[in-house]
This record gives C-alpha cells, sequence and structure tokens, in this order.
C-alpha cells in the first residue's frame, strides 16, 4: 500500500479537524488542512512516522513553506508541490507572506512616516539592514543576491 499526503495551508484550519484519509486498493492518500507552516510542519512529520513516502503540498505554500517542509521530512520523502507565485484565493499574495508564523518582526527602519510592515521594500531596506545590527549582514546579502536573479 502507497502512503501518501496532501497537506495544504488556509486561514483558519484546524489539523485535527480539517482531515480526511481516502484508501484505495493501491493507494491511502491522508488530506490534513493547517493555518500556519509549523502546523503543516509537525503534520508532514507525523504522516512521515505514519509511513508516507511522498507529501504533496497546495499552492498556499510559498517557497520558504515547500523548504521547511523539505527540510523536516529529510531527503528519503518526495515533496512536491503545486505552485503559483502569487495564489488567486488569497489576494494574490505568496503563502510565504500569509502563513510563515516563524518569522520574527522586524524592526522599525526610523524613516519618519514609514510604514514598514506594508512597504513592498522593506527587504531591501539599507536603514532596516542598519537597524537590524549584528547578524543581518548574511540575511541581507541573501536578499541582495535574490534581487539580481529576479
Amino acid at each position: 500500500m502507497f502512503e501518501c499526503a496532501f497537506i495544504y495551508v488556509a486561514p483558519g484550519c484546524d489539523p485535527a479537524k480539517q482531515r480526511a484519509e481516502i484508501p484505495s486498493a493501491d493507494i491511502n492518500l491522508n488530506v490534513v488542512g493547517c493555518s500556519t507552516y509549523s502546523q503543516a510542519v509537525e503534520v508532514a512529520k507525523e504522516l512521515v512516522a505514519k509511513g508516507c513516502t511522498a507529501l504533496e503540498l497546495c499552492a498556499g505554500f510559498g517557497n520558504e513553506g515547500i523548504a521547511m517542509i523539505k527540510r523536516a521530512v529529510g531527503p528519503g520523502i518526495a515533496v512536491g508541490a503545486i505552485k503559483f507565485d502569487f495564489h488567486p484565493a488569497f489576494g494574490f499574495k505568496s503563502g510565504d507572506e500569509l502563513f510563515d508564523d516563524t518569522k520574527k518582526p522586524l524592526p522599525p527602519c526610523g524613516v519618519e512616516g514609514a510604514d514598514c510592515e506594508t512597504c513592498p521594500k522593506r527587504d531591501y531596506c539599507p536603514k532596516r539592514k542598519a537597524a537590524c545590527g549584528a547578524g543581518a549582514e548574511e540575511e541581507y546579502a541573501l536578499k541582495d543576491w535574490l534581487k539580481t536573479i529576479k
């Protein structure tokens, strides 16, 4: 019997309630809904412990969310993802923006009148980089590199 799973993220989902198992002669499909990436990581680990060797992630998972699941379950588990860069059901935002509950809030950049939480350039703001202080250099180097390939 092939054990596999489909994990989706959406606001208000509770993995204890939004859960189904769809058996067939050859495949046992587990379907679980989560409201955060942290919940999805725990569900993924649980499903792998149950015997799932393949996990399919819904389009609500952004690139960071997919990577979190892959790191959590390891290289021996197949992780696939349905992909939208920006999900139409969530106001054309990435799941990384909506469901990643592991990110630390960034300190304000100090620009008078700036609304850093909604600023589209906040990840690349030199004033914010300075406000983050020691340890931010590696994070900002990665973001600067990512800008060059977009």
